[in-house]
């Protein structure tokens, strides 16, 4: 249980117990707490009521605190920023932001309304769980590249436990929803994170926590572009 709370304090405002972290095994729970994260998101996107994407979206960044949009400006900050290594862990590190991460966080945004208006409800619960899902990927395949950082609580974490059963519940949920799209749906998931590990790996060579959040931001906006191309045929 230690774990799960955990997860759910570092990924969303919601503070439900004040027990000890786990963060050794709380990313065990990340797709779980995407899930549940969906679930407000998937009953708005049902109702029939004026203005449920932007109020959808308002909710999508209030409920993680606006974590991952500050790690994806931070990084594209940083990424573009034609430095070297050491330089964009600064700049990283540094709590302004600048032009690529103001113009990441408003074309991630617009283009995020709009495919909340275009996509199907239930499409919700697998690009929130399985951005989850593949930031752990990161976290067993590369190093933290920090000495110090926030991230770096969960830097021991290690995939092969019995709790990798909560992993499979995303992958699970997909083959209902998707059907005959699950293949072409993981297979894009896949190749899309080995990608982005790559990119990573020759940029810092490891990962740090502004890092997992802008994969999470990236991740979650490129599936549900893929599903509304899927779902909407």
């Amino acid at each position: 249980m230690r774990a799960f709370t955990t997860a759910l304090k570092f990924l969303s405002i919601l503070r439900v117990s004040r027990e000890d972290h786990d963060y050794k095994n709380a990313p065990f729970y990340f797709p779980i707490v995407g899930l549940l994260i969906a679930f407000p998101a998937y009953l708005m996107l049902t109702l029939s009521i004026p203005f449920k994407e932007f109020f959808t979206l308002l909710y999508l960044v209030i409920i993680t605190g606006g974590l991952h949009l500050d790690g994806l400006a931070d990084t594209t900050d940083a990424f573009f920023s034609h430095k070297s290594k050491e330089k964009k862990l600064e700049i990283m590190k540094d709590s302004r932001i600048g032009t690529f991460g103001v113009l990441s966080l408003l074309f991630l945004l617009l283009f995020r309304y709009e495919l909340l208006r275009e996509i199907k409800p239930e499409a919700i619960f697998l690009t929130l769980s399985y951005a989850r899902l593949g930031v752990l990927i990161i976290f067993q395949l590369l190093p933290y590249a920090r000495k110090e950082g926030t991230g770096k609580i969960f830097s021991d974490f290690e995939i092969f436990n019995f709790r990798a059963f909560f992993l499979l519940l995303p992958i699970l949920l997909s083959f209902f929803i998707l059907e005959h799209y699950f293949f072409y749906f993981n297979l894009f998931f896949l190749l899309l994170t080995f990608l982005i590990l790559l990119w990573f790996r020759k940029t810092i060579g490891g990962w740090t926590g502004d890092m997992a959040g802008a994969y999470i931001e990236f991740m979650d906006l490129s599936l549900m572009f893929l599903l509304y191309l899927l779902m909407m045929n």
